[in-house]
């Protein structure tokens, strides 16, 4: 019998020592980035998938799964018990020793599969957190630069005014205008002043939420060194290539097919769970036993009748999954499984719409852009605006028609802003729809 014991137990140990699996993660952390007062817009993104809070929180949690895979491959602790018996009329003892050790047949394999899986999910949804961020950032930054860029516009509008007012009350005073063209410029230029002081509140709201979406204290000092033209041509310079592997390699689609395999993993576990299983046990007992007669030595003494045992015994308890079989469990992982299936499925389909409608926005941004880089769209309407007004200067025009003239070279001039900034964000959704963070 204690032979056959012995073969059990090297059965049992055979059954979980397979090795653990380790979880490989896909694109670590981002180093720390030194940001300085004047920086750029890749500076600024680099600095955010470094230190912005969600983002090492993310992180945190990959740590946190990576410790339940350590914990997940560790064998069950052996168990020690111990009693100790005494009779009242102290001649009888009794001493135990044991020990019990759950052998979890199978058991450690299929946990360490399951958290290896979430380790993986974990790795994946960083790395989303990673691609939405870095989208928030460039979009806030050159949301900031068009702010500025409006800004300069607006200043640019009150000077025209305040020279256009300088200009009228000297010929009012020569006589060579009416007091109304005089009045009307300074109702203009107190109207371009209201419209500025508006316009400064909304870029420095601006680079509040540039600052919000990198992660950094409001009151952190922060200029881009580039100007709205550069970080356009730098974002445009290469074009991504749309193909269904790129779209599928995303990391929230890639990380719905993990969670299939997390569903597989929990399925295999309760499978696991709900087969036989094993604990086993070794007690030693030493027992002394004794009477109130005496009894004769073989020397012919009266002594007391006494003695001492020592027993050694091994066994083993067995569960048997008789009418818990864990058949709920193996159901709800099933449908898990089945969840995560058309989850998959949905943001497949959802990646593959938001990739080709970027790249249709990314199509029309460009060619509206090009229209005013290369088809002098802002020269034309400079160059109208200059006529106008010196044709009003020679005393052949109105003040209405320069008002006009000059109220549609300043739109041309913010349109082209809106054309720059669609044009940067097309790029930035593209790039995102593809999968791009960094």
């Amino acid at each position: 019998m204690r032979n056959s014991a012995v073969a059990l137990v090297l059965v049992a140990f055979a059954a979980v020592s397979a090795q653990a699996q380790t979880a490989t993660h896909p694109m670590a952390p981002a180093a720390p980035v030194v940001l300085g007062a004047v920086t750029s817009i890749d500076v600024l993104v680099s600095r955010a998938l470094a230190e912005a809070p969600e983002i090492r929180a993310a992180w945190a949690r990959v740590e946190a799964a990576k410790g339940n895979v350590t914990q997940a491959a560790a064998r069950a602790n052996p168990e020690v018990m111990s009693e100790h018996r005494d009779g009242f009329d102290g001649m009888n003892r009794q001493t135990l020793v044991g020990v019990a050790w759950p052998l979890e047949i199978g058991r450690r394999q299929g946990r360490t599969a399951v958290a290896i899986d979430e380790s993986a999910q974990a790795a994946l949804a960083a790395n989303e957190r990673e691609r939405q961020l870095a989208a928030r950032v460039r979009i806030a930054a050159i949301r900031a630069l068009a702010a500025d860029r409006v800004v300069t516009i607006a200043q640019d509008t009150v000077e025209s005014h305040h020279q256009w007012c300088d200009l009228l009350a000297a010929k009012v005073e020569q006589g060579s205008a009416a007091p109304i063209e005089r009045d009307m410029s300074e109702l203009e230029l107190r109207q371009s002043r209201v419209a500025l002081t508006r316009l400064r509140a909304d870029a420095a709201m601006r680079w509040v939420e540039v600052k919000a979406a990198a992660g950094l204290d409001p009151s952190t000092p922060l200029a881009f060194g580039e100007s709205l033209e550069d970080a356009v041509a730098a974002l445009r310079k290469s074009t991504p290539v749309f193909t269904p592997d790129v779209v599928e390699g995303r990391a929230d689609v890639a990380e719905a097919d993990v969670a299939i395999e997390v569903a597989l993993a929990k399925q295999d576990l309760a499978r696991r769970e709900g087969r036989l299983d094993l604990r086993l046990t070794a007690t030693y007992m030493r027992t002394a036993a004794g009477f109130m007669s005496l009894g004769m030595n073989e020397n012919g003494f009266n002594v007391p009748i006494q003695n001492r045992m020592n027993e050694f015994a091994i066994g083993a308890t067995v569960m048997l999954p008789w009418r818990n079989r864990n058949q709920g469990m193996v159901a709800a992982a099933a449908a898990e499984k089945q969840a995560a299936e058309h989850d998959r499925d949905g943001r497949l389909l959802s990646a593959r719409a938001e990739a080709a409608a970027a790249e249709a926005r990314d199509r029309e941004a460009a060619n509206a852009l090009e229209i005013y880089t290369t088809g002098g769209l802002l020269e034309l309407a400079a160059k109208n605006r200059d006529v106008v007004r010196q044709s009003y200067q020679l005393g052949r025009g109105t003040r209405v028609e320069v008002i006009l003239e000059e109220t549609r070279y300043r739109a041309v001039q913010a349109a082209y802003v809106a054309a720059l900034q669609d044009a940067y964000e097309a790029r930035v959704m593209w790039t995102q729809a593809l999968g791009g963070a960094r």
